[in-house]
C-alpha cells in the first residue's frame, strides 16, 4: 500500500492499546517523546497540531486505517 503523503509509523507506546500508529506527517515533524512515551503520545493527539492518525494490528493496519481516516475527512 503507497500513500500519496508522508506517513510516520512506529509501535503505539501505550502497552494494552492497539499495537502500531501512524501519523500522516514525515518522521522528523514527529517528536521523539511521542513515540517513546505514552503520556506524551495522549497530550500530543489532543493538541490542534497533531496531525491524522490510523492505529492497526500491523504496521499495514495502522496505515490503510490512516488513509481511510483521511478519506473520509475529504469526503466530508
Amino acid at each position: 500500500m503507497q500513500a500519496p503523503w508522508p506517513v510516520t509509523i512506529f509501535p503505539n507506546p501505550c502497552t494494552g492499546e492497539i499495537p502500531w500508529l501512524a501519523l500522516a506527517c514525515e518522521p522528523g515533524e514527529v517528536p521523539p517523546e511521542v513515540t517513546s512515551s505514552c503520556l506524551v503520545l495522549n497530550y500530543w493527539r489532543r493538541q490542534r497540531s497533531c496531525p491524522p492518525i490510523g492505529e492497526g494490528e500491523t504496521p499495514n493496519a495502522a496505515l490503510a486505517d490512516l488513509m481511510a481516516t483521511l478519506s473520509r475527512r475529504a469526503a466530508g
